[in-house]
């Protein structure tokens, strides 16, 4: 059983075959000490699965307007500048969704743990150096991902969150689901975060089953960054989103076209490509 064999608290699983929904449960306890069982309703924070929901919303927006992968994102107005005016100009959607638009993998994430809010980061973005060179080097990056989103939720006339909703939540009845954590923490079955504990600092979650490294973690906002990991759900409402991709961009129980199947398809194709070590052991580097 996973909860034996991980340590984990707790965890919900749900299983689609054939555009069904097979099997949806949960197992263990919302918060480690504690009594309230975790089910198929119970809302987790999904950190960075929020990214691959982030570019599903970006299709239906690419669906539903005029907007396409290949937009600006500084067209007409300007959402987050670089530190090279070229690129500001240049960089669009998918370069921002790709982790291809040169930001290093931490840009801004330092800044939102000062507590600056998500339109105060993005406006920082332009003093900050590349990682790499603009379309030719991958660095995986919240704001990157946060940049295209709330671009094209400009294209929706509508904040991140709005459009969430607007495109992906609630044509899928999503109810659980949201990109704010307030609706997060109005939730009454929702589970709390946890972390391999520092007394346990050489566990693993392989040894975990044998040992109690699991504790509490402190309360975490990501509003700042709520395309790229701000997303919270229940793995029923996770089912749908599934059942939608399965599908080609049709809904469950609907026969209307959501997503473009093109749309949808972008968003799982390759854009770029991550270099891969050959070696059998890292190579030391020089100086």
């Amino acid at each position: 059983m996973a909860i034996n064999s991980s340590g984990v608290p707790g965890l919900s699983i749900a299983v689609v075959y054939n555009g069904t929904v097979q099997y949806s449960g949960g197992f263990g306890v919302r918060l480690i000490g504690g009594n309230d069982s975790v089910d198929a309703d119970t809302v987790f924070q999904l950190a960075s699965v929020s990214k691959p929901i982030c570019s599903t919303i970006v299709a239906a927006i690419v669906t539903a307007t005029n907007l396409t992968f290949d937009t600006a994102i500084n067209s007409p107005d300007e959402v987050a500048a670089y530190s090279d005016p070229w690129i500001s100009d240049e960089v669009t959607i998918a370069d921002c969704l790709s982790h291809r638009s040169g930001l290093y993998g931490l840009a801004g994430d330092d800044l939102e743990l000062l507590g600056y809010d998500r339109s105060t980061v993005l406006s920082k973005l332009q003093y900050m150096a590349p990682f790499g060179p603009f379309r030719a080097s991958y660095s995986y990056s919240n704001y990157g991902i946060t940049t295209g989103g709330t671009r094209a939720a400009i294209a929706a006339n509508a904040t991140w969150e709005d459009a969430a909703e607007q495109y992906l939540y609630s044509p899928l009845s999503m109810t659980s689901t949201s990109s704010r954590y307030s609706d997060f923490l109005s939730r009454t079955n929702r589970a709390g975060l946890h972390i391999l504990s520092s007394t346990s600092s050489n566990a693993t979650i392989a040894s975990a089953a044998n040992t109690t490294v699991w504790t509490p973690s402190r309360a975490r906002n990501p509003d700042a960054q709520a395309p790229a990991g701000g997303v919270s759900s229940s793995v029923n409402d996770l089912a749908k989103w599934v059942q939608l991709h399965l599908s080609l961009g049709i809904p469950p129980n609907s026969s209307d076209q959501l997503i473009s199947q093109t749309a949808l398809n972008t968003t799982r194709t390759p854009q770029i490509v991550r270099g891969i070590n050959l070696l059998p052991t890292p190579r030391a580097s020089t100086a």
